[in-house]
């Protein structure tokens, strides 16, 4: 059920103190990001065009002899895939499709298709998982000459592509997704008299940015990977922290830029949110869900708990018997079906979204677990400066890379055959015999410095 109308949206911005954002260069097409400082690296940006499946519609109604499709790192990848070398991989993909059960809990299909990635990617990139598998990995001469930062854009675009096909069966797989994303666009239906002071807003950003970053939001739901999920979120973020920048020609603190994200939110109502979290929590493939995405990801789950949370608890500054009867009449609207919610929500209660989400936040920021109150972490980030940053820094997963050499090299030597067998009273060469312990010695050290830095290594994950 779609609760949205061109009445809400409307409403959006009408108690803006001034627009002065007129004169602001923004790109009114969805298929392009803002033209500012805080928007996405033309190298991780996102249009529809780069995704072929964006809206459950693939180019095959197209007539293939006119249709030219856009130069876009995925389209690249798209095209390299074709080459008869990566035939295995596609046909094992198919396959995956078709053998994946329909029974299965979400974080068992998650699991499978990590592995299936995990599997796959090193093949596509001629990179073996171990010696052991060496010999099953055929080259695959049209990914072989690709520099470092083509390879990890090629790894992106295999799990997009994997993703895309399992779309069908992941994306709200769980019956309460379907259930929840009607709860929470009831409740910002609710809440959609709140106005700025209320939240404590003392900024409000520039309307015309604003807009834009509902229209990212918006059309959240027609995406269908889990990385252009994120890029979407990461977009729509940055918008609001740059009008509110745009504004006040200020730095941005977290104080500043979460109620204003709170806001924008409920006022664009977006459908399926749930479902886009809980979608991108456990299909993202977790070594890749890092730097300024993740950091994103939190701020979005945070802004959607709060708003599940307002009426339970004081949120808003506002008298406690104006929120009553303001939330109650928009609540009355809505009695019967929340009632038939309700009810589905106990009979299909195998696992509540709320700890879902609990445990994305938890996971989410710096793996801190102990963390007391999430808002506390994010209040020390400056996001105007970190949202200015390199986006999709690969630490994490440079130091899995290192790990995984260090073992290589463990398991290359503790294979490496120093066959000559030393004998009290030999009559081999001094010089022989010297070098021959020296050997064992060096060995022994290497092996033992191998240990030890994999040890710290791991200490940093």
């Amino acid at each position: 059920m779609n609760y949205n109308s061109e009445e809400d949206t409307d409403r959006s911005w009408r108690f803006s103190a001034s627009d002065k954002s007129s004169s602001f260069p923004y790109h009114k097409g969805l298929n392009k990001t803002v033209s500012v400082d805080t928007t996405l690296d033309s190298s991780h940006s996102l249009n529809y065009a780069d995704s072929c499946e964006t809206y459950n519609s693939s180019t095959e109604s197209l007539d293939s002899s006119t249709y030219i499709r856009p130069e876009t790192p995925y389209n690249r990848f798209l095209e390299r895939l074709k080459d008869p070398s990566c035939h295995d991989i596609v046909t094992a993909i198919k396959g995956l499709v078709v053998m994946l059960p329909g029974n299965m809990a979400r974080s068992e299909v998650a699991t499978i298709s990590h592995n299936f990635i995990d599997i796959y990617a090193p093949k596509l990139l001629s990179v073996p998982l171990s010696i052991l598998f060496k010999k099953l990995f055929n080259q695959l001469e049209v990914f072989s000459k690709l520099t470092d930062e083509e390879k990890l854009e090629t790894v992106e675009c295999f799990e997009k592509f994997t993703m895309q096909k399992l779309y069908p069966q992941c994306y709200r797989m769980d019956p309460m997704d379907a259930i929840e994303d009607e709860r929470l666009q009831i409740q910002m239906l609710c809440l959609n008299w709140i106005e700025p002071h209320h939240l404590e807003i003392t900024t409000m950003g520039d309307v015309n940015i604003l807009k834009e970053a509902q229209n990212h939001l918006k059309n959240l739901y027609k995406y269908r990977s889990p990385r252009d999920k994120l890029i979407i979120i990461l977009n729509f973020c940055r918008l609001v922290v740059y009008s509110i920048q745009k504004v006040t020609d200020k730095d941005v603190s977290c104080d500043e830029a979460f109620p204003l994200l709170i806001l924008t939110i409920i006022l664009t109502n977006p459908v399926e949110l749930q479902s886009c979290i809980e979608f991108i929590q456990y299909f993202r493939h977790p070594s890749r869900h890092i730097s300024e995405e993740a950091y994103a990801f939190t701020l979005l789950v945070s802004a959607v708990e709060f708003i599940r949370e307002i009426g339970t608890s004081s949120h808003l500054k506002i008298n406690t018997q104006d929120f009553q009867n303001k939330y109650n009449q928009n609540k009355l609207k809505y009695e019967s079906r929340l009632q038939r919610l309700n009810s589905l929500v106990k009979t299909n209660s195998t696992e509540t979204v709320s700890n879902n989400t609990l445990n994305t936040v938890n996971n989410s920021v710096n793996n801190n677990t102990n963390s007391a109150n999430l808002f506390d972490q994010l209040k020390k980030f400056n996001l105007s400066t970190l949202f200015k940053m390199p986006l999709f820094k690969q630490d994490k997963k440079d130091v899995y890379d290192i790990i995984e050499t260090l073992e290589y090299l463990e398991s290359y030597l503790l294979d490496l055959p120093l066959t000559y067998q030393f004998k009290e009273n030999s009559l081999d060469s001094p010089d022989l015999i010297s070098d021959w312990r020296a050997l064992v010695a060096m060995k022994n050290h290497i092996t033992e410095t191998i240990a030890n830095v994999k040890t710290q290594a791991k200490k940093l994950l």
